[in-house]
């Protein structure tokens, strides 16, 4: 009895042993099967460059070691594939295809393909057959890129106003010959701007060209303020090469911006205390806005009446000459300035005195007849806007400072 035991356990070990056995058998199975397949590898992804040579590699193993009976190489268009060339041995027959004249096939079978276009973007299947061990095959994607031209950017040429009441367009930019087509952003002083509801518009346009080729066309719309006149604007375009992207960014350019005056100046060149008579005075106008309003001068005369100077003035440049100035040119002068995008007016006011020198006269003192011997008094008079200063001289032209003539 107690040998039983010993016996089932010598069964049961025998079952184990039996199931592993029948395990190390279906694994042998197994690996035996995938040994036996005909396997071709190629690189899922080929990347190149319009017009340049694109390489397609084909490998394969074939189980124990034997070779292959041909190889045949073909493309795919649309869901059909057409063959391309057949390989036996040392000799490859090309079929009469639109690539014919620019394939090769090298020792080690790789499917090379000569002038690229952007029509030759889809995928070549390798197949490979190796007698009785039937047949594989596996494919590769060609993807043709073209790097697209620098961004050309054209600012608005007749100019935008601040006042205006739509959203308007900034400037354009295009992107020509690019496969894929790249992608087109917008930048206002090195920072991207976002399409935002009634404020930000960047509409574009995609054209195919006859070659294959994309051209991008963006434009940009934003409202505009005053401080935009020094703004700075370009656009990017952004496209993928070998699973990176790669930018390309235009000329920065300014926009034309028209905006109202907000301040004007009015000054007398040279300076109004240095100006006397005979002199050339210019009075010269400034205003702030863009373009500039239309200038008019005018003098105030008696009864608060005012004088049209404008002809005697630039009225584009804001500058009114006045030639050979005298006292009756002194007074106050006005600039008016009109901007006709809003027929705003604004004025400023300065005052013109010029210096002069009239009524002199000398008294003396006493003024009865002298005698030899005798002191006279002598003092002088005369009328101006601005401080004098005497000077005394005789007939030797000599300066005599506030001197006594005595015996």
């Amino acid at each position: 009895s107690r040998g039983r035991p010993a016996a089932k356990a010598g069964m049961a070990w025998g079952r184990r042993a039996a199931g592993l056995a029948l395990g190390w058998g279906c694994c042998l199975l197994l690996c035996c099967a995938a040994a036996s397949k005909l396997e071709v590898f190629m690189p899922a992804v080929v990347e190149v460059e319009s017009e340049g040579t694109a390489r397609i590699e084909c490998n394969f193993s074939i189980p124990g070691n034997g070779s292959y009976t041909y190889i045949n190489w073909f493309y795919m268009d649309r869901s059909s594939r057409v063959k391309l060339c057949h390989i036996t041995g040392s000799e490859v027959v090309e079929e009469n295809t639109d690539y014919k004249g620019r394939l090769a096939v090298g020792e080690d079978k790789a499917l090379s393909i000569s002038k690229v276009t952007v029509q030759d973007a889809r995928t070549f299947v390798c197949q490979v057959g190796a007698g009785t061990h039937s047949v594989g095959e596996n494919g590769t994607e060609l993807r043709v890129y073209k790097v697209p031209e620098a961004p050309e950017i054209t600012p608005n040429p007749a100019g935008i106003s601040v006042q205006s009441s739509d959203i308007p367009q900034i400037a354009h930019c295009v992107s020509r010959n690019g496969f894929p087509p790249p992608n087109i952003t917008w930048h206002k002083n090195g920072e991207q701007l976002q399409p935002e509801e009634k404020k930000v518009k960047i509409p574009y346009t995609l054209t195919r060209e006859s070659s294959g080729l994309y051209t991008v066309s963006s434009s940009l719309f934003a409202p505009v303020t005053r401080e935009d006149r020094s703004s700075r604007y370009h656009c990017t375009a952004h496209y993928w090469l070998r699973g990176r992207r790669h930018d390309l960014e235009s000329q920065r350019v300014n926009v034309t911006v028209f905006y109202p005056a907000q301040h004007v100046k009015l000054e007398v060149l040279p300076s109004s205390a240095l100006v006397k008579e005979g002199d050339n005075v210019k009075l010269v106008c400034e205003a702030d806005g863009n373009p500039a309003p239309v200038f008019t001068f005018y003098k105030r005369e008696l009864e608060d009446n005012w004088q049209d100077l404008t002809s005697l003035a630039d009225t584009n440049s804001g500058v009114l000459n006045l030639h050979d100035v005298n006292k009756s040119s002194s007074g106050l002068y006005r600039c008016q300035t009109l901007d006709l995008d809003d027929m705003r007016q604004m004025e400023k006011d300065v005052e013109l005195v010029v210096n002069y020198i009239e009524g002199v006269r000398v008294k003396m003192e006493p003024s009865s007849p002298l005698r030899e011997g005798d002191s006279v008094k002598l003092s002088c008079d005369a009328h101006s806007p601005v401080a004098l200063d005497y000077q005394w001289r005789d007939e030797r032209k000599l300066c005599l400072w506030q001197m006594f003539i005595h015996s």
